[in-house]
């Protein structure tokens, strides 16, 4: 079985409405939250990790794009870093397929905000057909949020942040957290802590509940 790991950095949050996203097609809704960093690793989780297996790029602001970067601060991303590292988001999102196809399960931290700014992302690119292949893994139940597994594991009545529920499971602090490929490669260890947990629970990999 392999997992897709997803993260990804913005310019701005999305408000949800009962813990549910605006539709893809809300541009008005969207604008403020741009895609400028998207990371990814797709893994069995029983190899080795490495941060070096991290699929990470920065997105590179083309005219086209009609956006700048405002919240610098908090992710430590500007214009300039796009601008000169970045590539353009149709070569990211083409190389992030290629992985997804091959994939059985995507799995993220708070994940449908970045499956919703990535379906978001390929509706202005006019790649519909991209976002019905990650419906499908919606539809059929191949999506793991590991903040709710983590709040059914804390027995806490909130969502953990990433670093409480990190923490609880490691005994220390993430480092570099707010840059994706640190949060996709921590997220991917944390993925492999709780298929350890279940399986040390003689449970079986197939127990896991996607659809959280």
């Amino acid at each position: 079985m392999h997992f897709i790991v997803i993260d990804c950095e913005t310019t701005g949050l999305v408000k949800t409405i009962n813990e549910e996203y605006p539709i893809y097609s809300d541009e008005w809704k969207y604008k403020f939250a741009r895609m400028i960093q998207f990371s990814w690793y797709r893994t069995t989780c029983f190899e080795n990790l490495s941060i070096n297996k991290v699929n990470d790029y920065y997105r590179k602001i083309t005219d086209d794009d009609y956006f700048r970067i405002f919240n610098h601060k908090f992710h430590g991303i500007t214009n300039k870093i796009c601008n000169e590292k970045g590539i353009e988001i149709k070569i990211i999102i083409d190389k992030f397929i290629n992985d997804l196809e091959k994939s059985d399960i995507i799995v993220g931290y708070n994940v449908k905000f970045d499956l919703a700014i990535l379906k978001y992302e390929l509706y202005k690119l006019d790649r519909i057909d991209l976002i019905e292949k990650i419906n499908n893994f919606e539809n059929n139940n191949k999506i793991l949020c590991l903040c709710k597994m983590g709040k059914l594991q804390m027995e806490i009545e909130n969502y953990p942040k990433f670093t409480t529920f990190y923490k609880y499971k490691f005994g220390i602090d993430p480092k570099n957290c707010h840059n994706s490929k640190y949060d996709t490669f921590y997220t991917t260890k944390l993925l492999k802590r709780c298929i350890k947990d279940k399986i040390k629970d003689n449970l079986k990999i197939t127990n896991l509940t996607f659809s959280l």
